[in-house]
């Protein structure tokens, strides 16, 4: 694997958490809501959560580095009713290898 890129120090607390929700498709953004932006829906049925700010910052910063991209956009609901389409978010190819990096168990 070639040498693995990093976000920004500030994030990195976040990003095993994040990139497994974007594994798990569960990861959306709402792209004209600066305030309310990144949004949890574990499952199809449930209304989307909202994340908290230190986490929806770490995935601008995912976003802007290119670790992360936009996918289809879908219907969402949150949790108080208000619909709105969220995108959901796909790796990029960094964040791919990132999310690899960080799940994969390395000797020592």
């Amino acid at each position: 694997m070639a040498e693995v890129i990093f976000p920004p120090t500030w994030a990195l607390p976040e990003c095993g958490y994040l990139l497994d929700l974007v594994a798990r498709q569960a990861l959306y953004v709402d792209m004209l809501d600066d305030y309310d932006f990144a949004w949890v829906r574990d499952d199809e049925c449930a209304p989307a959560r909202l994340i908290e700010v230190d986490r929806a910052l770490a995935v601008m910063a995912l976003l802007e580095g290119g670790f992360l991209g936009l996918g289809d956009a879908v219907a969402l609901r949150s949790e108080t009713g208000k619909e709105f389409q969220g995108h959901r978010l796909i790796f990029g190819r960094i964040g791919r290898e990132l999310h690899e990096y960080l799940t994969t168990d390395r000797p020592g």
